[in-house]
């Protein structure tokens, strides 16, 4: 019976991490034993392969379904094995522009003129990059993130990539309901990383009333 990998997940490895898989919608990439991820590397649609508990148990689990001979993963799903070392997550810095004026911010608002920021096609060609290195997991951070012009755009095309925005580390200021639809829609779930210094110095240690 013929096998492949379904679109949710993908076999990876790199140096010294021989046998992984991500999860399409989890950051960390997933530790495979030897011989499931030998039996996994022949769900290809190429093999025809015997019925076992194994097969049955990775079927249950929605990682493979039976398939057509010939019918191979997508193209994300497929094995891809890097030369450098396990490397899945990116901290992006978009901007180093903020709305703020926190006390102990180098990014703060007084200092935007002298910020640079990421362009929208250089941000698009370094995720092409880190999809093309195997990176999973996407930190977008500033500055203030959500205040770069194309921060939606950004996020959709993280996912585009079948890469996840593992966290986003924002003041809160453009919070709104348009970007939790977005990540709704994406199946995003980032970490919202949010300072607060308490009731009576918040707004002071952040140079921004209410």
């Amino acid at each position: 019976m013929y096998y492949r990998l379904t679109e949710g997940y993908a076999l990876r490895a790199w140096r010294f991490v021989s046998h992984a898989m991500y999860e399409r919608y989890s950051p960390a990439p997933l530790k495979v034993d030897a011989g499931i991820f030998e039996l996994l590397l022949q769900c290809d649609g190429k093999h025809d392969l015997p019925e076992s508990d194994r097969l049955k148990w990775l079927a249950g689990q929605g990682i493979i379904a039976p398939c057509a001979k010939g019918e191979e993963p997508s193209e994300w799903s497929r094995y891809k094995k890097y030369e450098h070392r396990f490397v899945p997550a990116m901290n992006l810095m978009l901007t180093g522009k903020c709305n703020y004026n926190c006390r102990h911010c180098f990014n703060a608002a007084d200092n935007a003129d002298r910020m640079a920021e990421w362009s929208y096609d250089e941000v698009l060609d370094l995720l092409d990059q880190a999809a093309e290195c195997g990176f999973h997991s996407i930190t977008l951070t500033g500055g203030e993130p959500m205040l770069h012009p194309r921060f939606a755009d950004i996020v959709r095309a993280i996912y585009e990539r079948n890469m996840v925005l593992e966290k986003l580390t924002t003041n809160g200021f453009f919070l709104r309901q348009d970007t939790l639809d977005l990540f709704k829609d994406l199946g995003a779930s980032p970490k919202i990383k949010i300072s607060f210094d308490g009731v009576g110095h918040h707004d002071w240690m952040r140079g921004h009333k209410g």
